[in-house]
């Protein structure tokens, strides 16, 4: 991953530690955060399978409200990969009854909000 976020950030930016998945277990890597922040946002760097995600949820029900979410117990890598809004860091749902059942839709982050406006009407 070549990515040069300048001298002035290598000597005096303000660094992270990630985890990089290796044969041996991985390793721990500094990295400078604008470094980190340009990679997630490029989508070259993604959460691991044990990583949990703030979830906003509408639900009918219980109106608007966030929950934590494992990625790969609680949903899938695919969907989280599919779903997740790098700006907020977050993962947005909608909760709909079928015959009284409930059943959770994930959506892109602009759809939710235009629901989460017509919640807000009501």
């Amino acid at each position: 991953m070549d990515f040069d976020t300048g001298l002035w950030d290598r000597i005096f930016g303000k660094r992270v530690t990630i985890d990089l998945p290796g044969p041996e277990g991985g390793r721990n890597v500094s990295v400078t955060e604008r470094w980190f922040r340009k990679m997630q946002a490029e989508g070259k760097i993604t959460r691991s399978l044990d990583e949990h995600v703030t979830v906003h949820v509408l639900d009918p029900v219980r109106n608007y409200y966030t929950e934590t979410w494992q990625v790969g117990k609680d949903v899938t890598q695919r969907d989280f990969e599919a779903y997740y809004d790098r700006p907020t860091q977050s993962l947005y749902a909608l909760i709909v009854y079928e015959s009284g059942e409930a059943r959770t839709m994930l959506l892109r982050k602009d759809i939710w909000e235009k629901g989460k406006r017509e919640f807000d009407a009501l």
